[in-house]
């Protein structure tokens, strides 16, 4: 556990109190509407890299309608029963990073390898919602992948210090450690301002920044509150 954080029944909270002042003036926008009938699937393609005529791997999302736009609903002769009302399905409880051990683990392990704060990357991984092998395309053409969602453009530069594209996608703790280090080298870069490294963690465009860090203040309230809630728990039930 880092220096100024505290764990309590399986969850860190931040106690920087920049970051907490920091994110609350933030806000979040809404986030961008789908496409009715229609879906989006990932396919692999083979492209030359920028560098030179070595063939890469790349992904190209291909756009296909699904079948209920594609499929008229089929009309039946029997007469229509009553309405029955409707039932609410209990929405599945979310599992924060911070509560999972693997994830932990390799958190850990990253935050001591580099010292910082491990709360931040918490913040990230719950904003990043990426899942082991999971590739995001970008409008200008990059893509994200894993867990934290690592930026494609860092692929050259990893790829010096032998770390490459399946280890970044497909393996949990380089993931984390790799996110870890472009945060921990921006905090670094702006003299430990925890608001600023979070921002160029995620974008050097003062637009894409403004909406993230609202997502990040978002995630660090919902900490806040279920905090609060378990502690009025626990002193009712003394």
């Amino acid at each position: 556990m880092g220096k100024g954080s505290f764990f309590f029944r399986g969850l860190i909270y931040p106690s920087t109190a920049a970051l907490l002042v920091g994110l609350a003036l933030a806000s979040t926008p809404e986030a961008e509407a789908t496409q009715p009938g229609e879906a989006v699937r990932p396919q692999m393609i083979r492209t030359v890299s920028e560098s030179g005529g070595d063939v890469v791997n790349a992904v190209e999302m291909i756009r296909y309608p699904t079948v209920a736009s594609m499929t008229p609903p089929a009309r039946s002769a029997a007469p229509r029963a009553a309405a029955q009302p409707a039932t609410r399905k209990k929405a599945s409880r979310r599992v924060l990073p911070e509560q999972d051990p693997a994830v932990v683990h390799c958190v850990t392990q990253a935050a001591a390898s580099f010292g910082v704060e491990p709360t931040p990357m918490y913040l990230i991984l719950d904003v990043e919602r990426g899942t082991l092998g999971k590739v995001s395309m970008n409008k200008n053409g990059t893509y994200d992948m894993g867990p934290a969602q690592i930026n494609s453009a860092w692929l050259p530069k990893l790829s010096r210090y032998g770390i490459s594209e399946y280890a970044v996608t497909s393996d949990l703790c380089t993931n984390v450690r790799v996110a870890m280090w472009i945060y921990a080298t921006e905090l670094k870069r702006h003299n430990g301002d925890i608001i600023k490294a979070i921002k160029h963690y995620h974008s050097p465009t003062p637009v894409h920044q403004q909406r993230y860090i609202g997502l990040i203040a978002k995630r660090s309230s919902e900490r806040t509150t279920i905090l609060g809630q378990t502690t009025t728990a626990l002193v009712s039930n003394q």
